[in-house]
């Protein structure tokens, strides 16, 4: 009885090591920006910038954005760029940059695209819906 026992018990840690081993590797966190107090939005077509406060939690929904880790660089020009909590305005912040191109975008250098080829089109038209949603005065530098 005892032996058989110890024996279950050997069995179930040894399974458990091995599941252990199989679970997939947990990729990192991309910066969320929820937390963030302040940003700044920029058009590619346009002078300036528009600073967003009141209504910065509009572009929360960054976060739940579903995009996959692409290699390599941001190597197209961005058409919108949003930096959330920037160091002229937040001492002391968590600065993220996303850059937003046409068919991927970058948040602090880091390359995010549509999962298994899935069209771009929907994030480039939510980065234009908030942009034009801002109708704020933009400030020049």
């Amino acid at each position: 009885m005892k032996k058989s026992l110890w024996y279950s018990f050997a069995l179930l840690i040894r399974t458990v090591f091995t599941l252990s081993g199989c679970q997939e590797e947990k990729t990192p966190q991309r910066p969320s920006v929820s937390s963030s107090t302040v940003a700044t939005m920029e058009f590619s077509g346009d002078t300036g910038y528009k600073l967003i406060t009141s209504e910065i939690s509009t572009l929360y929904s960054i976060d739940s954005m579903v995009l996959e880790k692409a290699d390599g660089e941001f190597s197209e020009d961005w058409v919108y760029r949003v930096v959330f909590d920037p160091p002229e305005y937040v001492k002391g912040g968590n600065r993220i940059e996303v850059l937003f191109g046409r068919s991927s975008l970058a948040i602090n250098g880091e390359v995010y695209v549509r999962p298994n080829g899935s069209s771009f089109n929907e994030i480039s038209d939510w980065a234009e819906g908030a942009y034009r949603y801002f109708a704020y005065d933009r400030i020049l530098p």
